[in-house]
């Protein structure tokens, strides 16, 4: 484990110093950003490239003189590096937002340089690569990957939790892409605890009592488009399992610990500095079916 812009050098004072600095500044939704770095099964990147990657990824996010705590892991098949950053600047105080919070695409574009300078075979479905002018380039033969929508990942972010589209996809894709009718779509969905159902003239698909549209997953998941592949809708039969809300799921169990360390501190101060007037709040209005019962046709 390594910090960076810290005085403290051991990990749990480091966190400490970190967790501190932030509880100030409640406003910001997400003051510590988490990204993993991961090399391919046959790399095994020394502690000198370690550190230049780190050092190369948080210039190109514009974040070199920020708090940093980084770690290279070896448990898996992939060595992997976390590195965790105080978006909020040491001297300033202002909460940085990398690239105006199009910071994915340029993340891409950072790890494409490190490879580069690293000598390291790009990933075959990687969205950018060096070509031979040592140009940052799209790469024309990726495939589109699937994956959450801005709010969904925003979801994710602040709680660390998996949104229901995130469950939608990873649970119900295939089995939705495979199906030859509309049977085997409710029978396929049913068996990984979700539900398929006409909403007005379009469909959703539900996560418990969450509702995902349908065509917001995969544009080809839009009732028309279902319909012209397996016919006239009919509505499914669903077991009870499908209609609880399901136990939340982590997006990755790495800093699991220290994320609920930093909510419970958030929220202690927040209580702590409100106001019976700020206090208040109103409930947030939920979309759900409501007249669902379980055992019944969607």
């Amino acid at each position: 484990m390594i910090v960076k812009k810290l005085k403290r050098t051991s990990f749990k004072k480091s966190k400490s110093v970190m967790i501190g600095g932030l509880v100030d500044y409640i406003l910001s939704r997400m003051p510590v950003t988490h990204w993993i770095l991961s090399w391919q099964e046959n790399e095994q990147p020394t502690s000198e490239q370690v550190d230049e990657a780190v050092s190369l990824f948080l210039r190109g996010m514009g974040l070199d003189e920020h708090q940093t705590v980084y770690a290279l892991h070896k448990n898996t098949g992939n060595c992997h590096l976390h590195i965790a950053v105080n978006r909020t600047h040491p001297y300033t105080q202002k909460v940085i937002q990398p690239h105006r919070g199009f910071d994915i695409s340029d993340s891409h574009n950072i790890v494409a340089v490190i490879e580069h300078r690293q000598g390291r075979a790009p990933q075959l479905n990687a969205r950018y690569r060096v070509n031979e002018q040592s140009h940052v380039v799209k790469n024309l033969l990726r495939r589109e990957e699937i994956k959450p929508k801005p709010k969904a990942e925003d979801f994710e972010n602040a709680t660390g939790e998996k949104s229901a589209m995130r469950i939608v996809q990873e649970r119900g894709h295939a089995v939705i892409q495979n199906a030859s009718c509309w049977e085997e779509l409710h029978a396929g969905l049913d068996m990984v605890g979700l539900r398929f159902a006409r909403k007005g003239s379009g469909a959703v698909i539900f996560v418990g009592d969450t509702a995902v549209k349908a065509s917001s997953v995969d544009r080809n998941f839009s009732l028309s488009r279902l319909s012209k592949e397996l016919g006239e809708f009919n509505p499914g039969y669903y077991s009870e399992r499908t209609f609880h809300k399901p136990a939340p799921e982590p997006v990755s169990h790495v800093c699991r610990e220290e994320w609920l360390e930093y909510q419970q501190e958030r929220q202690r101060v927040a209580e702590k500095n409100a106001t019976p007037e700020k206090s208040g709040r109103k409930n947030g209005e939920h979309w759900s079916s409501g007249s669902e019962s379980a055992g019944r046709r969607l």
